[in-house]
């Protein structure tokens, strides 16, 4: 509490929404006007920056393909907000540096020789190349670069990780002349202590070095990650709206982006100074639930936030999505998508037929051969309490 109250006397912290993150995994393309609506009114928040696209291979990251033509459509009057895109090699960076509106270049540099490979398609060896000629480049240009040191906290691939490790990349960097370094959970695994730990130890050691930070988790244990971070030093913090997103080579489920919902809670209720205009937030939130639908995460983090007002209106909206003839009520089939959607949200395994019939008949308490929202309102907030204790259990 005391390291949160220093944390609250300084003002330059730095918050980045990241919509890439959020779209680059989603099965359906994005219309490129719909991406445009939605960063519109994300910069009319005043976001220090927005991770916006990516310049990388369009078979590898279809969503992202039209983001030339997602940047000449923005709306950047009266804005302040960088732009930031992401590439995987230094091709991608040449065309990140020709494109005038953008600010930022981002790239990932993996602790994790294969997911190294699996993200960029190169050895740590010659990545750790690639950066020093892409930061020339970037600083040729005039374009600040940014470098994510992914796998901070651990892989899902049994090889070496730790405080150590990344301290020896952030060394490369610094002497690469490297300014702003984003740690990145990239598979969820991160705790408070962890993340306590890597800040306390490494932000001392690189004052001239902004180390920000780039969460992924569950709803459960977001706000204590971005307590922890803010608490240990650090001064730039990452998020999506609804917690959305997630990296679409590592294999993860439900541990999508902190929710910048979640930060500026945080924020607000330990009295940390902010600039974004929050009052620009709620039409954000209701454009994502237009483009994207609500997901299960949104449903977890307003539970564990206490937010009523949310639930509901999250628990609503998702009913809706499946009320295909908008009369009030779930048809068998209509219920039936929706649990197997909730199902692949979650990472789990296609529930059984006969089961969901069995849940059907339970919850349709008239015996009319359908849902109320009520009831379905009634049975979210059972599963996601059992939900939100198991995860505890776990965690």
């Amino acid at each position: 509490q005391q390291s949160l109250q220093k944390a609250g006397k300084h003002t330059d912290l730095q918050i980045v929404e990241c919509p890439r993150d959020a779209m680059q995994g989603l099965r359906d393309f994005v219309k490129t006007e719909d991406k445009i609506r939605y960063i519109n009114a994300l910069l009319k928040v005043g976001f220090h920056t927005i991770d916006c696209g990516s310049f990388v291979s369009a078979p590898a990251v279809p969503q992202m393909r039209d983001t030339h033509e997602v940047l000449k459509g923005l709306d950047l009057t009266d804005s302040k907000s960088k732009l930031l895109v992401v590439v995987a090699n230094l091709a991608g960076c040449q065309k990140a540096c020709l494109e005038e509106r953008v600010n930022c270049v981002g790239y990932p540099l993996s602790i994790s020789e294969t997911f190294q490979k699996k993200n960029t398609n190169r050895t740590i060896a010659v990545a750790l190349e690639d950066v020093k000629k892409l930061n020339d480049m970037c600083n040729e240009h005039g374009k600040d670069f940014v470098l994510f040191i992914s796998m901070a906290f651990g892989n899902p691939y049994g090889e070496a990780h730790g405080v150590e490790m990344v301290q020896q990349y952030v060394e490369k960097a610094a002497n690469m002349g490297i300014k702003i370094i984003s740690l990145a959970d990239t598979v969820g695994v991160s705790t408070a202590e962890s993340i306590t730990e890597m800040y306390s130890r490494i932000i001392p050691q690189f004052p001239d070095i902004r180390i920000g930070g780039h969460f992924h988790s569950g709803a459960v244990t977001s706000e204590e990650k971005v307590k922890a971070a803010l608490a240990s030093g650090c001064r730039r913090i990452e998020g999506a709206v609804g917690g959305m997103g997630g990296c679409p080579f590592a294999k993860s489920t439900l541990v999508g982006n902190v929710a910048t919902e979640c930060i500026v809670d945080t924020l607000r209720v330990h009295g940390i100074p902010h600039t974004l205009n929050e009052k620009a937030l709620p039409a954000c939130y209701e454009l994502k639930h237009e483009l994207f639908g609500v997901a299960v995460k949104e449903l977890l983090l307003a539970t564990v936030l206490n937010d009523e007002v949310a639930f509901s209106t999250c628990v609503r909206k998702h009913f809706e999505q499946h009320d295909v003839d908008n009369n009030g009520v779930l048809r068998r089939e209509e219920f039936s998508n929706a649990v197997r959607d909730v199902f692949a949200e979650l990472g789990e395994a296609d529930p059984d037929a006969a089961k969901i019939d069995k849940a059907f008949m339970r919850l349709d308490v008239q015996k009319k051969g359908v849902i109320t929202v009520d009831t379905y309102m009634m049975e979210s907030r059972r599963l996601l309490a059992k939900r939100l204790e198991f995860n505890k259990l776990l965690s």
